[in-house]
C-alpha cells in the first residue's frame, strides 16, 4: 500500500494547492470541503523488456491522510464522520510508450471518530511499460458532528 500523509512533515511538499472550507451548519454539525493536488511519482515495480513483449496493469492500493480544520480538532477535539463523498483525478502523467494510467475507485471511511486526518482510499494503476502516474487531485466533501473531549 502507498501511504502519503499530510501528518508527515519531511513530506509535506507533496501537497500542493491545499484548501479547506468549513461551514458550521448549527448543533455541532459541520460542512466540510478539503481540496488540492498531491505527488504520488507512482510507477510499476516491474516493466517490460521491450514494448513488444504482452505486458499488463500494475496496481495498487493508495491511502491519503488529509489534515482536517485545525479550529475543529484543536485540544483534544473530535468529529464524528456522518457523510463523505471523496473524488481522486488524475492531474499529471508520463512515460514512454504504450500508455494507460487509472485512478480506478475512491472511497471515504465509514461512520468513524476522526481527530487530526480523514483516511481516504483509492486503487490506482499505471500500465507497466514505463508509464509514471505523477499526481492526483483530490476533493472530498463531508460532514461530521463535534464530540466533546
Amino acid at each position: 500500500m502507498l501511504h502519503v500523509s499530510q501528518l508527515d512533515r519531511g513530506r509535506a511538499e507533496r501537497f500542493k494547492s491545499s484548501h479547506v472550507v468549513h461551514v458550521p451548519l448549527g448543533d455541532g454539525l459541520h460542512l466540510i470541503t478539503l481540496s488540492g493536488i498531491v505527488t504520488l511519482d507512482y510507477k510499476s515495480a516491474h516493466q517490460a523488456q521491450r514494448h513488444s513483449q504482452t505486458s499488463g496493469w500494475a496496481q495498487e492500493d493508495l491511502q491519503l491522510d488529509l489534515l482536517l480544520p485545525p479550529e475543529l480538532v484543536a485540544g483534544g477535539q473530535r468529529l464524528r464522520l456522518e457523510q463523505c463523498a471523496p473524488l481522486l483525478t488524475i492531474n499529471a502523467i508520463g512515460g514512454v510508450s504504450t500508455v494507460g494510467w487509472a485512478v480506478n475507485a475512491c472511497q471515504g471511511p465509514g461512520p468513524i471518530e476522526l481527530s487530526e486526518i480523514l483516511p481516504i482510499r483509492a486503487e490506482i494503476g499505471v500500465f507497466n511499460t514505463g508509464e509514471v502516474l505523477h499526481a492526483i487531485g483530490y476533493h472530498v466533501t463531508l460532514t461530521a458532528r463535534s464530540i466533546a473531549p
